[in-house]
Order: C-alpha cells, then structure tokens, then sequence
C-alpha cells in the first residue's frame, strides 16, 4: 500500500522488496493472482496491491490410492480372524484340556493367531509406507 504513480511503480516496488521478490521469482509457485486498487485508505489517495501465489494440488504427489485400498482390505481380514480368534478361545476355554480334541483346537487357535500376528506385521508396512507418502504430500501442499 502506499501514494504510487502507477502499477508499474508497484511491480517495482515489489520486486525491490526482498520477501516480495523471492516469492515472484520463487520458481515453486507456478499461478499467481494479483490485484491492484486506487482508492482512498485513512482520507489518503493511495494504492493497494495484493499478490496470492500458489501451487496446484495436482503438482504434489498424491497419496497411492492402491495403498489406503490395500489397508483397508487387510484391516477388514484382520477384524474377521480376530473374531475367528475369539471363537476358538472361548472354545478352548470350554473344553477340558485333557480331551481329545483339545490339542487339535489349540493348534487351530495358534496357527490363527500366527497368522493374525504375520497378516498385522505386513500391514504395519504398508501403513508407514502410506503415511510417508501422506506426510510428503503434506509438506507439498504446505509449501516445505
């Protein structure tokens, strides 16, 4: 804002600004808005220039759609074998552990745990694979 002669002066005036400056020639940004305004401020004639600089959202690596979709299917996986799990304790829990069939239900309850325990350890890879690529993401749109 200030008593400029034109919008040249302004551009100027911005580009010998350093903040100014730096951001017009800040090659990251590839839109910029400006607008710039005669009127009156406090009973003064004066200018007022604004400038908005930004970044399309297209430019910043989204997240892998295939990833969040994967997460999804094995959290889905995980929620029925833990519901198998609990199924078979409390059948253990029911049964006498000197039955016949104890052992074979223990064996059962265990080889689902393994494989809860295998299925839930790959997830924990695929989220901080994920979340990584949130987190980039993030800092792009924010500018870092």
């Amino acid at each position: 804002m200030g008593n400029f002669a034109s919008e040249k002066e302004v551009v100027q005036k911005w580009m010998d600004s350093l903040g100014h400056r730096e951001n017009i020639l800040n090659n990251r940004y590839t839109e910029i808005g400006v607008a710039i305004i005669k009127g009156t401020y406090k009973g003064e004639t004066v200018w007022i220039g604004v400038q908005e600089f930004g970044l399309p959202l297209s430019s910043c690596a989204q997240p892998n759609v295939n990833l969040k979709n994967q997460i999804e299917s094995a959290q889905s996986q995980l929620d029925i074998l833990f519901l198998q799990i609990d199924e078979k304790r409390k059948e253990l829990e029911k049964t006498n552990p000197r039955s016949a069939s104890y052992q074979q239900m223990a064996d059962d309850y265990n080889q689902l745990v393994a494989q809860y325990n295998l299925m839930a350890e790959q997830l924990k890879g695929i989220i901080a694979t994920y979340n990584n690529q949130v987190n980039i993401f993030n800092q792009c749109v924010a500018g870092k």
